[in-house]
């Protein structure tokens, strides 16, 4: 997924993360990232929903720059 950043191909990216986010659904990384990739590609409400959970996953590992890592990226 993150290969398919860099080499800007989001839609692949946001089709990799997903299939992280099925097999590892307590990785706060890997709904951030899907959050980011999905608003690469304007899909504005699946990835605030993506960065929210990311969000409350970071916040259960008291990951205090993680929680505000996915605050900042929801405001932008």
């Amino acid at each position: 997924a993150e290969t398919w950043m860099m080499l800007q191909n989001p839609k692949e990216a946001v089709i990799s993360y997903q299939a992280v986010t099925r097999l590892t659904p307590n990785n706060p990384d890997a709904f951030y990232n899907l959050g980011i990739a999905l608003k690469a590609i304007g899909r504005k409400r699946e990835s605030r929903e993506a960065l929210r959970i990311s969000e409350s996953l970071y916040k259960a590992q008291g990951n205090k720059a993680g929680m505000q890592k996915a605050k900042n990226a929801m405001r932008n």
